[in-house]
Order: structure tokens, then sequence, then C-alpha cells
């Protein structure tokens, strides 16, 4: 593994690192450097240790995946491994670990509590207001739970995940960690048809008109047109955004009900769809077949 991959990881993907953390990823890459020696397969139970560094270790929410959810952190580990030997690029390799530590957020969504769910809401409104932003025909590869992304994609997602906020890194940890030691109890029922017709009105008003054509189920197992994948963005964005007004518990009742996890972000719109008869989905399969 390249030494400059780890503070990448440190500076770029965690997006608020400190001046300490700054300090050790410059002394980690030095250290690497020096020794001029590629990262080995270790033995299974430690692969996890082997192949993400204490440097890179410190990139969020690592850490707490780590300490929390061991096995979805070795899967981690193993793609940044693998991603090293394909000599992928630095920002590569930062997208790559920024989309899995998004999934891991999407899988623990339902044990949310009320004001972590909230949380949980914003960051993923804003990351999406990003990404109609500045690269709309990206949306939705990002929303996909897969992680099936193209090179200049992962690039862009670490870029964009660098400018977020640091309180949003303190919202994923806090939000795992409280999944994994206090879980709430998942969301049951149906949404009550009046609010769903609500939050479909009020999501149709933030698509251009241009693109309201190109909201439709969508399939995973052919390629998604950018403007596809844009107007996927911004009706998903406009229904969290929509949800957010709801108090407090409805809102967080309606986002559970609303969400398949394994189906990733795009999963809030399935229902939604502005089709006349109400019953078109738009879903993303979780692994392309």
């Amino acid at each position: 593994m390249r030494g400059a991959i780890a503070a990448l990881l440190v500076l770029t993907a965690s997006g608020g690192a400190t001046a300490a953390t700054m300090s050790r990823a410059s002394h980690f890459v030095m250290h690497r450097a020096s020794r001029g020696a590629d990262m080995r397969v270790a033995p299974t139970d430690r692969v996890d240790d082997a192949v993400i560094d204490r440097a890179v270790l410190a990139t969020r929410p690592l850490p707490v995946i780590k300490a929390y959810y061991p096995e979805k952190f070795r899967q981690i580990a193993a793609v940044v491994d693998s991603a090293a030997r394909e000599r992928q690029s630095e920002a590569e390799i930062a997208g790559s670990i920024q989309s899995m530590s998004d999934s891991v957020m999407a899988e623990m969504s339902p044990y949310y509590d009320t004001a972590n769910t909230i949380e949980y809401m914003v960051v993923s409104r804003d990351m999406l207001r990003s990404l109609a932003a500045e690269m709309p025909d990206a949306c939705v590869p990002f929303m996909r739970s897969d992680g099936r992304m193209s090179p200049a994609t992962r690039e862009k997602l670490a870029s964009i995940a660098a400018r977020q906020p640091a309180w949003q890194l303190d919202v994923m940890e806090a939000s795992l960690r409280q999944a994994a030691t206090a879980p709430a109890k998942p969301a049951v029922g149906e949404v009550n048809p009046i609010v769903v017709q609500a939050i479909r009105d009020i999501a149709l008003q933030g698509v251009p008109d241009a693109l309201r054509k190109y909201l439709h189920p969508i399939d995973a197992s052919r390629a998604v047109s950018p403007q596809e994948s844009e107007a996927a963005c911004r009706y998903t964005t406009g229904i969290i955004s929509a949800t957010l007004q709801l108090p407090p518990e409805q809102a967080v009742a309606t986002f559970k009900r609303l969400s398949r996890p394994a189906h990733g972000l795009l999963s809030v719109s399935e229902r939604l769809v502005p089709e006349a008869d109400g019953s078109a989905a738009m879903t993303v399969a979780a692994s392309y077949p």
C-alpha cells in the first residue's frame, strides 16, 4: 500500500482532522516511505490490523466501526487492501471508504433513536444537496448500497465529503454507537396516505420541470442516464426535506417506514414516485445481477 494513502484518508476523507492527526499522518507517510515496502496480506483474523494502519484508523468513523461493527470493518479493510494492490489512487480509496461507511450508516438507520435519526436525515439531505450541485450524474451510484462507483465518482465523492462540516462526523459516530449499544425499535406499519401525498407534493417542487419526466422506476441492471440520476437525487432530497418538516417523532417513524436500508438512500423514494396510479416503485437492487 502506498504511504500517501494513509495521509489522504486522514486529511481528506475525514474532513475534520485535527492538527494532531495531521501531524501523525505526516509522520506515518514519512515512516512508510522510508521502508519502501507494500503491506502484505495477514492471516484472516488480523486483516484489520494489518491492512489499515493506526494512522488510517484516525479516519472517522473507522474507529467506531472497528469497535462496534468488527465484521463491517474487516470488509472495509479488505477493500482497502485490494484497492492498494490494484494501484488505485488515494482519492479513489478514500471515496470507497466514504461509500462503505455511508452504507454502514444506512444499514443501521432502523435502530437509531429519534434524535439520531433526525440528525442522520439532515446529514443525508445535506450530502445529497452537495451531490446534486456538483455531480448530479453520479447521485444514483452514491445512493446505491452496493458501492458500485467509477474511479472518477469515488474521487469526487472523497472531495465533497472532505468539505462537509465536522459535526456530521460526530453525528455518524454517535449514531453508530447508540445503534450498537442501545438500539431503538424499527418502525412498523404503513405511512398515512395523506402524509405520503403531502411529502410527494413538496418533494416535486424541488425537481425542475425538465427533469420530472425522468422520475420512474430505476432498473439496476442498466446504466442510468445523467438526467435520471439528477432527477432521483433531487426528488430524494426533497422527500427527506419534506419529512423533516413533520413533528420529530412522526418524521422519524415516517422516514423509517419509507426506508429500505438494503437498498440505500434511494429507497426513501420507492413508494413516492409521482405516477398517476401511485403504485410505481423507484427501486435499486442491493447488488448488480
